[in-house]
């Protein structure tokens, strides 16, 4: 299986989500999370992009179904990761989360990556 740039997107736009974290002193930073129950393919993308966001192994807390099968969420936080996701968010928005995610690019400008220019 080959990832790639769209895969991503894809994939964040399906099993994905882009939002804000707050921390207890109140600070407010962008987040990208991806949930899958394959970790490889969180691990996958984790090459791809070439960032170092951790995989952690999500427990459900209120599980009525009894589900076996464990969940894993890729959590993309760092400036430094966030930009290249953004990045790629350039050249091929979400459909699903576009909104979403112009949101996020708003309220961060100055912390993230300027718009790429066209193309580039």
């Amino acid at each position: 299986m080959k990832i790639t740039d769209e895969y991503i997107v894809g994939l964040i736009d399906g099993e994905g989500t882009i939002s804000t974290v707050k921390y207890e002193e109140g600070r407010i930073r962008p987040q990208v999370l991806i949930f899958n129950t394959n970790r490889k393919v969180l691990e996958m993308v984790k090459k791809h992009l070439l960032i170092k966001a951790p995989i952690i192994e999500v427990k459900r807390v209120a599980d009525k179904f009894n589900r076996k099968k464990i969940c894993y969420r890729l959590q993309i936080r760092s400036k430094q990761d966030l930009n290249k996701v953004f990045k790629i968010f350039e050249k091929q928005s979400p459909i699903i989360k576009e909104k979403k995610y112009r949101k996020i690019k708003n309220m961060f400008k100055s912390w993230l990556i300027p718009e790429c220019p066209s193309g580039s």
